[in-house]
C-alpha cells in the first residue's frame, strides 16, 4: 500500500487553511454588517431599498457560502479521521 500519510498532510492543511478562511471571512462580513445596520437606519428612498434588496441577497448568499464551507470542512474531518486510523493501521503512525 502507497504512503498515505502525504494525502493526510494535504487534507489537513487544506481543513486549515479553509477554517481560517470562513473565520476571516465571518469576522469581515460582521464588521461590515454592523456597518450596514448603522447606514440602513439613515438611508431613504428608491436607491435605499434597491441597495437593501441587493444586501438581502448578499447575505444569503454569504450565509449559505459558508453553510456549505462548513459542510466540507466536516466531510474533510471525517476523511482525515478515517485516513488517520487506516495509517495507524498500516504503521504509518
Amino acid at each position: 500500500m502507497a504512503d498515505s500519510t502525504i494525502l493526510l498532510a494535504g487534507l489537513e492543511e487544506y481543513h486549515r487553511r479553509l477554517e481560517q478562511h470562513v473565520s476571516k471571512l465571518e469576522q469581515e462580513y460582521q464588521e461590515l454588517n454592523k456597518r450596514w445596520q448603522a447606514f440602513n437606519g439613515v438611508y431613504e428612498g428608491n436607491a435605499a431599498e434597491q441597495f437593501r434588496t441587493g444586501w438581502r441577497r448578499t447575505s444569503d448568499g454569504f450565509r449559505i457560502y459558508v453553510e456549505q464551507s462548513q459542510r466540507i470542512m466536516r466531510v474533510l474531518e471525517e476523511r482525515i479521521t478515517a485516513l488517520r486510523n487506516a495509517n495507524r493501521a498500516e504503521g504509518y503512525m
